[in-house]
């Protein structure tokens, strides 16, 4: 008698399908395994087995009684794979461990059946194996009535097979649509329509539905375009060898491997050459784009309009971001939008803007014309001299404002209006800035006036409200030029002063007077200009102010100055003193002398009187 008892199989049984016939690229990815689940329980009791390790081993026969079994599966300590046995419940893949390998041939029959022996017990009946586990192989999946796939021909209304030696032409659709004589792999899915047939002339060709559309050039042999694509849409012809045309209307991608995504209109006309949509839009030059908006045109080398209205990229790798009737026509210029601005130099730039007098677009939009150059936006506005050569006048910037100029290598005009950077490294800034020679900083206020340079490497300002200079984050400690004044002011409020000490003013004057004072000329300087001071290192030695002996700080010689002054004062009011003082001693010396003369005169007439 049975000591243990199978009651429930064939929970789970799931195999991966593979097909006799497939090839040995499509066996190696099949794992041929059988995922079985039972439960073990007592005959007696009813009750689950105790949990545990068990040996099994697992037998599949093509009957169900009797036989030889077609393969054998052991699980054991000895191959170190025994089956676990939990709450009565077994779970295993058939198929797994050393030498249990199923192969599809075991179920090329119809009926199978599954044996399991638990220990040295055989358990009985056997178990019919049910369809899940036929997944394994289906005969059905490869024949047709006993006849391979490929023996058979599709014939219905409204589709035909071309043969030829290398690979049938599909044809759909409308009975019209055609493919050229000689090729052979082409396709068309459906579509077309009386005088609107679609047509595939070229190998390998491919048209998925719309109507009047062509794959191939229709030119030449049927092998020089081939593998071209229309996906739809009405009156597209892709007549390049790998073009590609998805949809829309009257588009043409003519270019090799060139694409248009739809749209209306759209051209794609020179190889890798791409019109993702949009109207009237051209691709003209080798792996140029367009992104789409409406006659837009990239004519060069990697050349691309995203989209806009009336762009044109001409030149090599050139870019319109957007906008309206831009152009960058410089090898690796770019135009990002705007309206009517062109970019016609090496790597020029405008990032937008447009012209200030719409009625005249072409007289008031922004150029950058050298190399390097930049436009950041604005009206009417050059970056570069727009003269002689490209590379005269490189890497000039101008980054808004109105009827602004940079026309020095280098030079700069913010922003602001009417403004002038000509020199090379020259900055002009504010209105009516003229920085005409090299090295020069203008900056005009909103006087509409010019404020122009006469020379090199000069700083001018034009500020008719003043002028402030701060040397603190706070703005406390600075000086001012203040309007309509021709001298700095310097902060000396007592608030912002420390470490306040009264000075010996003799002192300062004995010092300075030590001090030499000299007429001098600075090397460089334009001969002829000369200055009257001390030198520095002196002044310093003298006196310790400052913070570096090779300077003088325009407010310690005005204390020193005033401190000696002070102290000259003294000096003369003493001096004074003494005067009056003589002065007095001298009245009193000059009343006794004279009361003194009187009575001699006096003494001398009664003596002359006398002797007489």
């Amino acid at each position: 008698m049975r000591k243990l008892e199978l009651c429930l199989s064939f929970l789970v049984a799931l195999l991966v399908v593979l097909a006799l016939a497939s090839p040995a690229s499509s066996q190696t990815a099949v794992p041929m395994l059988i995922n079985y689940q039972g439960e073990l329980r007592s005959p007696a009791t009813g009750e689950p087995v105790p949990d545990g390790f068990h040996n099994m081993v697992f037998r599949i026969y093509d009957a169900q009684f009797g036989g030889a079994p077609l393969w054998q599966g052991t699980h054991s300590d000895v191959n170190g794979n025994p089956v676990e046995v939990t709450n009565g419940i077994l779970s295993v893949i058939l198929g797994s461990g050393a030498s249990n390998e199923l192969s599809s041939s075991i179920f090329d029959g119809a009926d199978r059946w599954l044996e399991i022996q638990v220990g040295a017990e055989t358990l009985s009946p056997r178990q019919r194996i049910t369809s899940v586990a036929y997944s394994l192989v289906s005969e059905n999946s490869r024949l047709l009535g006993g006849n391979e796939a490929s023996d058979f021909v599709i014939q219905a209304e409204g589709l035909r097979l071309e043969t030829n030696d290398t690979s049938p032409n599909i044809i759909g659709g409308y009975g019209g649509n055609r493919v050229t004589a000689g090729a052979e792999g082409a396709t068309i899915a459906g579509g077309g329509a009386v005088l609107m047939t679609n047509r595939v002339t070229d190998r390998y060709g491919t048209i998925g539905g719309g109507a009047n559309n062509q794959a191939g050039d229709n030119a030449g042999t049927t092998d020089d375009a081939p593998y071209a694509t229309v996906g739809g849409g009405f009156w597209n012809s892709a007549r390049g060898d790998y073009a590609t045309v998805a949809g829309g209307y009257s588009n043409d991608a003519s270019g090799s491997s060139a694409t248009v995504g739809g749209g209306y209109s759209n051209t794609a006309g020179d190889s890798y050459a791409t019109v993702a949509g949009g109207d009237s839009n051209e691709a003209s030059g080798s792996e140029a784009t367009v992104g789409g908006g409406y006659s837009n045109s990239a004519s060069n080398l990697a050349a691309t309009v995203a989209g806009g209205y009336n762009n044109t990229a001409s030149g090599s790798r050139g870019t319109v971001g957007g906008g309206r009737d831009n152009t960058a026509s410089g090898a690796f210029a770019t135009v990002a939008g705007g309206r009517s601005n062109l970019a016609s130099a090496s790597y020029a730039t405008i990032a937008g803007g447009g012209p200030s007098d719409l009625v005249n677009p072409d007289t008031t939009r922004n150029l950058a014309t050298d190399d390097y150059s930049t436009v950041g936006g604005g009206g009417n506005n050059q970056a570069g001299d727009n003269a002689g050569t490209t590379t005269d006048a490189r890497y000039a910037t101008v980054g808004g404002g109105d009827s602004n100029i940079a026309s020095g290598s280098y030079a700069t005009a913010p922003g602001g209006n009417s403004n002038t950077a000509a020199g090379d490294y020259s900055f002009a800034a504010g209105r009516r800035a003229k920085a005409n020679y090299g090295g020069c900083f203008v900056w005009g206020d909103s006087t509409n006036d010019d404020i122009a340079t006469s020379g090199p490497n000069r700083f001018m300002v034009r500020a008719s409200g003043g002028v402030w200079f701060y040397s603190t984050p706070d703005k406390s400690t600075g000086v001012r030029l203040p309007a309509n004044d021709s001298a700095w002011t310097t902060v000396s409020d007592r608030a912002l002063k420390e470490n306040i000490r009264r000075v010996d003013r003799r002192e300062i004057l004995r010092k300075l007077i030590q001090v030499p004072i000299s007429r001098w000329s600075y090397k460089g300087q334009t001969p002829g200009i000369e200055h009257v001071g001390p030198m520095a290192q002196e002044f310093y030695a003298a006196f310790g102010l400052g913070d570096d002996e090779r300077y003088i700080s325009t407010i310690d010689p005005d204390g020193v100055a005033l401190a000696a002054i002070q102290g000259l004062h003294e000096i003369v009011q003493e001096k004074d003193e003494e005067i009056s003082t003589l002065k007095k001693q001298s009245a009193k010396l000059e009343a006794r002398l004279a009361s003194l003369e009187a009575l001699v005169g006096t003494m001398a007439k009664e003596w002359k009187g006398a002797e007489q």
